[in-house]
């Protein structure tokens, strides 16, 4: 071919064809550059992001399309799949956490765990935490996914209006009503005498509404019907009776169905007492119209005690209020509405009662009572003719439990029905069980399980706030904490690492994130610092100082077993480090002892010192919680170049394994536009496998950009310490120096870049600036190759300050390519 042919003519090589490659024109010893220099998408650099260490290859295109600046900006890796650092990257074991908590999945190392306690059985499955919602009490776990997807916040918000009472809470004593309480009910509500011949008879609740117990009754102006049976549908057969005619209530009036419910007169009607057995605790729902009595204090629906415990309850009072009688007067009243039918929701342990009307208003009440026989009444106190009612009923439902936890769900599953506007009400969702996510083995097939719980309701930190999750995005706690399963000890080496916001810059010991709940040890926020309690047991002292404020923040302590170190968004205490003096120091609890004040989104606990993998985890927490000064988030990430790829065939690969003398190719997140950049105090790359020629010549083209006065060199060819070749990155005002004598040729510019060209051959060597002639005629000594480096000596002494973004070596004299060569370099780089 015509490269052939003009070598072997001697002419000087025309210049290179469209087309052509470096390679093609003339087969390089050894090649590096950030473009192909062979015509396909080799890989040119390995690049070590400084966020976690992680290093990964890199093709040409990859370089130029933005790929290389996206993998150093972007932390990806959660921090239960970080594994630890070997000679070729992040590749070894799995980092081994002792506890995870967040809301989001830390990792496909995620631990599978079972839903317990989940009012809706749920399989297993890689749940983060367990919601209550305040609406009704009921729990259920759910994925990262679920929380972001707006399936937490359903779950939260669902209303029930569209329920029935009993679907919504089954577990009622006795339930009354002339409407079915349930899907699953279908038997009758009622049973009827009517009045012109006290024949009776059952009847559904369609057979209410659909005319048949009128048409049993009787159309005519005086037909009367009147409620035998009340019959209970929660299927405890608690019927409410009254086999008396005189006392038994009204349902029928004149041929007509009373609108407003089941009516008692005031003076003797009464549906019998039920026995419930012994209970602490009772809870009653009732829709009744407010009644037209004045002159007495009428129980709609109560209970009493036994002969010998006689206490009066759930009163509506002359005035139009209502009452619970706990003691021998009544401790509170509540007015009603000025609508005439109304919900009343009533509960009572043995020590406090809650009255509600319309979902809204309340009070609270004190009472003293005991666990006796309860009996229960609708329309009177315990008689017929006490203090009885004068008014309508709709609905009653009686529970032998404390219900007030579901009161919104059972107030919205019967108001819905009867067109009653209840008071306002904030969903919120509130975390029973903080899932841990770490897993014990390699094969990440064993849950930890040391989930954190609370299982008072009223100590539950908070997650969604009035329907909508936490403008924070984590959990709120405000004298919450919770309990862990077993306590993990701090007393040897450890880490931990939390994202969190205190609600106010902290002063004294506000808000501590893990807590011994016996002696207050553990890890937290102080003053203007973070504490870590396995320094000392003193909390004024040895604190890791850091500025106090309100902002997001990851906290991350290390220690080795000896020495503590304190890192907020990954700077560095200006106390570190501490000495390390308690041992036996466990935690208990999350914001537990002086309790945290504000948001936690994650806490993770190692049972070793992860100073090497610190930053790794800080990345990714930066990026996931767009925390800004965190590199990874604020996208300035530092690259380094562990391997610069021989694009020669001939694997010479320049490397450099130590990480603090890694040349840069992305600063700040963005790519270096000089090129591999030397940073003139230690950068610098050895060769893979040592150059073989003997007695050759040398050819070197490079595109460099030189820093002012750096007295570096750019490439050095070494057989000792005393046989050797440097081409220099302006010193000694020469462009190259052997062994044998002084610096020979013009200086490099520095401060631009510029194709600069060497050809050493014997007696011979010449110098080429962009093309152009410079030197001619140097005295050059053939030599055998030896170890070479890029940016230094091989030693690492003497290193270079600048950029290269090319250079080209050849065991040979390119003196026929020169012109062809340098044609292809500035056809790409456009430097002259």
């Amino acid at each position: 071919m015509h490269v052939s042919l003009d070598s072997a003519l001697g002419r000087q090589r025309r210049l290179n064809q469209v087309g052509e490659t470096i390679s093609s024109i003339a087969a390089p010893t050894a090649a590096y550059s950030l473009r192909s220099l062979t015509g396909g998408d080799p890989k040119v650099v390995r690049v070590r992001r400084e966020s976690d260490n992680d290093e990964r290859d890199f093709t040409a295109s990859e370089v130029s399309s933005g790929a290389l600046v996206d993998f150093v900006n972007t932390q990806a890796i959660n921090p239960l799949d970080i594994q630890a650092l070997t000679s070729t990257g992040r590749d070894g074991d799995f980092l081994i956490a002792k506890a995870a908590y967040s809301l989001r999945s830390l990792g496909t190392r995620q631990a599978t765990v079972a839903a317990t306690g989940d009012t809706v059985a749920r399989a297993n499955g890689k749940y983060v935490c367990q919601v209550r919602r305040n609406v009704n009490g009921d729990l259920k776990s759910f994925t990262a996914d679920e929380v972001t997807d707006g399936t937490l916040v359903s779950f939260v918000n669902e209303s029930f209006t569209s329920s029935l009472p009993l679907d919504v809470q089954g577990s009622a004593a006795a339930a009354y009503s002339l409407r079915n309480l349930s899907s699953s009910y279908s038997g009758n509500v009622v049973e009827v005498r009517r009045s012109s011949d006290d024949t009776t008879q059952n009847f559904t609740a369609d057979e209410v509404t659909n005319g048949t117990l009128l048409a049993f009754v009787g159309t005519g102006g005086s037909d009367n019907g009147f409620v035998k049976t009340w019959y209970d549908q929660s299927g405890n057969s608690n019927d409410a009776t009254q086999a008396t005619a005189a006392s038994q209530p009204k349902i029928v009036s004149s041929g007509a169905l009373l609108t407003d419910g089941i009516t008692f007169d005031g003076s003797d009607d009464v549906l019998s007492y039920l026995d419930s057995g012994t209970t602490d605790n009772a809870s009653i729902f009732s829709v009744n119209t407010r009644g037209t009595d004045t002159t007495t204090t009428a129980r709609p629906a109560g209970y009493k005690g036994s002969a010998a415990n006689l206490k009066l309850t759930f009163a509506q009072a002359n005035d139009n209020s209502l009452r619970f009688d706990g003691a021998s007067t009544s401790t509170g009243s509540l007015t009603l509405p000025t609508s005439d039918l109304y919900l009343r929701s009533s509960f009572k342990t043995l020590t406090t009662a809650k009255d509600f009307v319309n979902g809204g208003s309340n009070i609270d009440e004190s009472i003293t009572l005991s666990a006796t026989t309860k009996h229960y009444s609708i329309g009177s106190a315990q008689s017929a003719g006490s203090v009885s009612f004068n008014g309508s009923i709709k609905e009653v439902i009686f529970y032998n439990s404390d219900q007030s936890e579901d009161r919104r769900a059972i107030e919205e599953s019967i108001s819905g029905h009867y067109g009653i506007t209840l008071g306002s009400f904030n969903r919120d969702g509130f975390v029973k069980t903080w899932y841990d996510q770490s897993v014990t083995t390699q094969a990440g097939d064993t849950a930890t399980g040391n989930h954190a719980t609370q299982a008072t309701a009223a100590e539950q930190p908070k997650i969604v706030s009035a329907g909508a999750l936490n403008t924070d995005g984590g959990l709120l706690f405000d004298s919450s904490n919770f309990d862990l399963g077993s306590s993990v000890s701090l007393g040897s080496a450890h880490s931990v690492f939390a994202v969190a916001k205190t609600s106010t810059a902290v002063s004294g010991l506000q808000s501590n994130l893990l807590t011994n709940a016996t002696n207050g040890r553990g890890i937290g926020f102080y003053s203007d610092a973070i504490k870590d309690k396995a320094i000392d047991s003193d909390n004024a002292n040895n604190n890791l100082t850091f500025s106090s404020n309100t902002n997001k923040k990851i906290l991350s302590v290390t220690s080795d077993a000896s020495n503590v170190n304190g890192f907020q968004n990954g700077t560095a205490s200006s106390d570190n480090s501490k000495s390390q003096s308690l041992t036996n120091n466990n935690f208990t609890q999350i914001g537990g002892q002086a309790n945290f004040a504000g948001t936690i989104e994650e806490i993770i606990v190692y049972l070793s010192d992860q100073t090497d993998n610190r930053t790794a985890i800080e990345a990714n927490m930066g990026e996931h919680y767009s925390i800004s000064g965190i590199p990874a988030f604020d996208n300035s990430v530092n690259g380094f170049v562990e391997t610069w790829y021989d694009q020669s065939g001939n694997s010479n690969n320049a490397v450099q394994a130590t990480a603090s003398k890694q040349p840069k190719i992305v600063s700040a997140g963005s790519l270096l536009t000089a090129g591999i950049t030397f940073d003139g105090s230690d950068d610098f790359f050895l060769l893979d496998n040592v150059l073989t020629g003997t007695n050759s010549n040398y050819s070197v083209f490079s595109v460099s950009n030189y820093g002012t006065s750096s007295g570096g060199h750019l490439l050095s060819l070494e057989r000792s310490s005393s046989d050797y070749v440097f081409i220099f990155a302006g010193r000694d005002g020469g462009a190259f120096q052997e062994s044998s004598g002084s610096a020979q040729g013009t200086a490099f510019p520095e401060g631009s870049e510029s194709l600069k060209t060497i050809l050493l051959k014997t007696a011979d060597a010449e110098v080429f600036i962009n093309g152009s002639n410079v030197d001619d005629n140097l005295s050059f000594t053939q030599r055998d190759s030896g170890n070479v480096a890029l940016g230094a000596r091989v030693a690492g002494n003497q290193p270079m300050l600048g950029s290269l973004k090319e250079i080209i070596i050849y065991a040979s004299d390119q003196s026929s390519n020169r012109s062809a060569l340098e044609t292809n370099i500035n056809g790409h780089y456009s430097i002259f």
